[in-house]
């Protein structure tokens, strides 16, 4: 199968060795090849067993509002389903348990923002009941509550060695230069 959405997070998968697969449109570690070794299954929290297989069951879609996206997904060997939310710190910290927001959470998002790196941070819950599942699928606003904190995710984009070439030679031919970015 192929990803959609954000360039620079389907890499992310894509380095991580996992893919979607054609067939099931499950979530799957991607196989070896000569020169790459295969993906590794994953360990779920709650779970002392490796995921190797994940379905994704509902999709609460990006929205910049928000500033966040979500899905209700299942491990399939395990049969356990779980929210799972990433998006920006400022507002993915307001949606985790008191309890489970580590204490250096926005000095650590600070210190990675600060130093360029694009931050995404990720959070879960496992729902334990059939009643949650369905709750966390048919409204974002029960899949987002009460989360716990994974970690982060910090991208960095390098700039091409001939960035500041190219510049110089679009102001020497009378270009305005301006940076425009999605955020």
């Amino acid at each position: 199968g192929e990803t959609t959405g954000d360039p620079l997070e389907s890499a992310a998968l894509k380095a991580m060795r996992w893919e979607v697969a054609s067939e099931s449109g499950h979530v799957v570690p991607s196989a070896g090849t000569e020169k790459k070794q295969g993906g590794t299954p994953l360990t779920m929290p709650g779970s002392s067993s490796s995921c190797a297989e994940i379905e994704i069951l509902s999709r609460h879609h990006f929205s910049s509002k928000l500033q966040r996206m979500s899905c209700v997904i299942k491990d399939t060997a395990n049969r356990k389903q779980y929210a799972v939310v990433k998006g920006s710190p400022e507002m993915v910290g307001t949606l985790l348990l008191p309890s489970k927001k580590p204490s250096g959470y926005d000095k650590a998002a600070k210190f990675l923002s600060r130093r360029g790196y694009r931050v995404i941070s990720l959070a879960y819950k496992q729902l334990s009941s059939s009643s949650d599942v369905e709750a966390a699928k048919d409204t974002r606003s029960h899949c987002e509550e009460k989360l716990i904190f994974a970690g982060f995710v910090a991208f960095t984009c390098r700039v091409r060695r001939d960035t500041k070439m190219v510049l110089n030679k679009l102001k020497e031919g009378g270009m305005v230069v301006a940076m425009v970015t999605g955020d």
